[in-house]
């Protein structure tokens, strides 16, 4: 059996049953199930999407991207692991869960599985 199989998916029932907000309930590397995604796909138009893979349209905060020296905007992530499962992969720059300001998703997809998705994805931001 897989390693996603074998953990818990976190639910939008769960959610919203648990009074928490989302960083208290759900933490990166952590399994969703789809309604969660859609949940946060409906919430406002996405900052990234593609094949597999969600950004969220609003920031979460700003932090130091070591890459580039310079503050950016952090969104919250999701990729697709499985039939109608997601995996959180926290707050990340844009592009992805590879741009992840903490490397807080180093259990989940390695890079060889993220490049898949990476060049269908859409970056529906205004250039900068």
């Amino acid at each position: 059996m897989s390693e996603e199989k074998q953990k818990e998916i976190k639910t939008l029932k769960g959610w919203e049953e648990s009074g928490k907000n989302w960083d208290d309930f759900c933490k990166p590397g952590e399994l969703v199930d789809e309604d969660v995604y859609w949940y946060f796909l409906n919430i406002l138009p996405p900052r990234n999407m593609g094949a597999g893979y969600l950004q969220v349209g609003e920031p979460y905060d700003s932090r130091l991207n070591p890459k580039t020296g310079k503050y950016m905007a952090t969104y919250s992530t999701f990729v697709k692991v499985g039939d109608k499962v997601w995996k959180y992969c926290g707050n990340c720059f844009p592009g992805g869960p590879l741009n992840n300001p903490h490397n807080q998703f180093q259990n989940g997809i390695h890079s060889s599985d993220y490049s898949h998705r990476a060049h269908h994805h859409i970056d529906r931001s205004v250039a900068p």
